[in-house]
This record gives C-alpha cells, sequence and structure tokens, in this order.
C-alpha cells in the first residue's frame, strides 16, 4: 500500500508543472509534514526536558538520603 501511494507521489510531481492544482496540492502535503516533523521535535524537546527535571530530583532526594545515612551514621558512632 506504501509502495502504491509512493508511485502517485512520483506521478503527481512529476505532472506539477502541467497542472497548478497538483503543485498546489503536493504543497499542502509538504507543508503537512513539515508540521508534523516541527510537532514531533517539540515533543522530543518537552520529554528531553521531563526527563532531565526527573533526573535532577532524583539526584536531589539521593543525595538527601545520603545526608541522612551520614547523619545517622555518625549520631551511631557517637552514642558508642
Amino acid at each position: 500500500m506504501g509502495g502504491d501511494r509512493r508511485k502517485k507521489l512520483q506521478k503527481a510531481r512529476a505532472m506539477k508543472d502541467k497542472h497548478p492544482e497538483i503543485l498546489q496540492r503536493l504543497n499542502h502535503l509538504n507543508k503537512l509534514r513539515k508540521i508534523r516533523r516541527r510537532k514531533a521535535k517539540r515533543q522530543a524537546q518537552k520529554q528531553e526536558e521531563a526527563l532531565a527535571a526527573l533526573r535532577a530530583c532524583m539526584e536531589k532526594y539521593r543525595a538527601l538520603e545520603a545526608a541522612e545515612a551520614l547523619k545517622k551514621e555518625e549520631t551511631s558512632q557517637t552514642a558508642v
């Protein structure tokens, strides 16, 4: 099915010089594809930002846990 669509696009590209409507529709299709790519980029960027925020949050809590563990260790050593 995808191959058939590709053939149709090739034929349309070949005919675009003869028929302005075909050129117009091809331009519209390309514009839609461009928008889809831009949205995908934006989505990927948002995902990267969310992952970075998650990593930062995890690092923060790891540091807090490590500090608490150190505190417990120090208090247990002073008690002995």
